[in-house]
Order: structure tokens, then sequence, then C-alpha cells
């Protein structure tokens, strides 16, 4: 979170101002777009680089494609969430039917 919090001050404020709205649709969509995973990464870049020198000496090895990782994967987060507790709850009443669940997941 200190890294998150850290670097704050250095993400880009990133507004739409030299679009209109007599521009195309796609170029505000494009906008979007490239915006959303840019600050995505720089964010997981500020939290990985805060904590970098923890990894380095408690695992002796830092993995730095990780925060790209992490962008990829993050909208399939909340289904992958929603699936374990789900998993759990069902696995609750039968133990099969929620490992069933679980590796669907």
């Amino acid at each position: 979170m200190a890294g998150i919090a850290l670097t704050q001050p250095f993400v880009p404020r990133w507004e739409p101002a030299g679009l209109h709205e007599n521009q195309a649709w796609w170029q505000q969509w494009a906008f979007h777009v490239v915006r959303m995973p840019l600050l995505g990464l720089i964010i997981s870049r500020a939290a990985m680089l805060a904590t970098w020198p923890l990894l380095a000496f408690n695992f002796r090895e830092v993995a730095l494609p990780g925060s790209v990782v992490k962008v990829l994967a993050l909208p399939a987060m909340p289904f992958i969430m929603a699936g374990t507790l789900a998993s759990s709850l069902v696995g609750l009443v039968s133990t099969p039917a929620g490992q069933l669940i679980g590796w669907f997941v």
C-alpha cells in the first residue's frame, strides 16, 4: 500500500481532453481501452517495487513479469472468487459436488 500511495503523484492524469463529441466513437473507446491496462500496470509495478527488497531477501528471486501477468489476470478475478465461494458453500453440503465445482473454477 505504501508503494502505491507514494507513486500517486507520478501517475499520469489522462483526461480525454483531445476527445470531442464530433469525433468517431472508436477514438473515445480506444482511449479507455489503452488507459485502463496502462494504469493497472503502473499501479501493479509500484506495489511490486515496494515489496521487491523483501521478496529478494526472503526468496532469493523476484518474478519480473509478475505485474504484467497480474494485469492480464485481473478481469478473471471476480469469476474466480465467485466460483471459489460457490465451491466452498456447496462443499459444506456435499464434498464431491464442491470438489467438482472447484475443478471447473
